[in-house]
């Protein structure tokens, strides 16, 4: 099957790229062909470069091209029509990474919840799952109730949900549905099945440890907060 995956996939923040990778590289070890959708990285590489060191962006960059099955570049809801369009999916995933927050600047439904998709009949019985996504704004008590009703209606078309919180479930089951368990699995971020796919070059040359466990992790400069918490961690 031809899977497209719509997820935040190019802002210059290691999570973010890897979880789109390891989606991608997930699907294709079950046969299937991942495309992930290149929405929105105009934007985000604008706003990013200015945010990090020449040789942390060139990397990101350099990542997302290359190892990422890219889709070509769309950067609107009539793009990403076009190209639904013209590329004939099988199936779409939304997610992972925290794709259903709602800034509450915005007044349209942001893309990620697919009403676009759901509103156009010549691509709307592509069947949609949501995987391991997040919300990781104020949920969704600020929006008015036509959004919300909007938002509704379109997660309730979902054929498969699954989220990565349980903050998430809370704000979708109780923010929006009432108390109903429209969402019910809570599933990890899929960047914790790395293991299984990085390349053997990394192995080869001592990178990674074929015995070993290991986590990844980042931390701002200078920051006490997380170095308390780092110290807890370590004791756990």
């Amino acid at each position: 099957m031809k899977i497209a995956i719509l997820t935040s996939h190019s802002p210059y923040n290691f999570g973010a790229n890897l979880q789109a990778y390891t989606t991608s590289e997930y699907l294709k070890s079950l046969g299937h062909k991942p495309v992930v959708i290149d929405y929105g990285r105009k934007e985000k590489t604008q706003k990013y470069r200015k945010m990090v060191p020449q040789e942390q962006w060139c990397a990101h960059d350099k990542f997302i091209e290359e190892m990422l099955p890219l889709s070509i570049g769309v950067d609107n809801n009539a793009e990403i029509k076009e190209l639904f369009l013209m590329e004939k999916f099988d199936g779409v995933i939304v997610g992972a990474d925290a794709v259903w927050s709602w800034p509450k600047k915005q007044k349209d439904i942001p893309v990620y919840f697919l009403d676009w998709l759901f509103s156009t009949p010549q691509i709307n019985h592509i069947p949609a799952a949501s995987m391991s996504v997040a919300n990781m704004s104020a949920g969704f008590k600020h929006l008015d109730k036509g959004l919300r009703e909007q938002t509704k209606n379109a997660i309730s078309q979902f054929r498969y949900l699954s989220v990565r919180d349980e903050w998430t479930k809370d704000v979708i089951n109780n923010h929006l549905f009432k108390s109903k368990e429209i969402v019910q699995i809570v599933n990890p971020d899929p960047v914790f099945m790395i293991d299984q796919f990085v390349d053997v070059e990394f192995r080869r040359n001592g990178i990674i440890s074929e015995n070993e466990k290991y986590i990844i992790c980042t931390f701002p400069l200078q920051s006490l907060s997380i170095a308390k918490w780092f110290l807890k961690f370590r004791v756990c």
